[in-house]
């Protein structure tokens, strides 16, 4: 066969291979709570966002793409609480203030959690 050949007319294999979806960040699961996995969740679940930015159609589907990976007693509550809140105002919060008030939440727990382990572990 002729190169021009093969460039107009592929083998199958070869352009079903790089026709393929490549996933490139994995979906980073639920935060179940767990306040010493929450800095290891957090940044994959904003990477993940990032990656798949235009998947999202607006603030309502990253609001709940992220709150509802939030489960557990605390994590799931907090979540609960925040869809609710903003179903009934009828108002989503913007990624980056999304982004604000969950660190603001969950972040001084976690880190108040590992101070309180490094302490444990002396």
């Amino acid at each position: 066969m002729q190169l021009a050949e093969l460039q107009a007319n592929p083998p199958k294999a070869v352009e079903q291979k790089f026709n393929k979806k490549v996933e490139i960040v994995a979906d980073p699961g639920t935060f179940e709570g767990d306040q010493a996995q929450f800095a290891e969740w957090w940044i994959k679940l904003q990477i993940w966002i990032k990656v798949n930015w235009d998947m999202f159609a607006d603030d309502f589907d990253i609001v709940t793409a992220v709150l509802s990976r939030l489960k557990g007693p605390v994590a799931g509550q907090y979540a609960h609480v925040r869809l609710q809140e903003c179903y009934t105002a009828g108002h989503w919060p913007t990624w980056d203030n999304l982004k604000v008030e969950i660190e603001k939440y969950f972040k001084p727990q976690a880190n108040l959690y590992l101070q309180t382990r490094k302490h444990e572990d002396r």
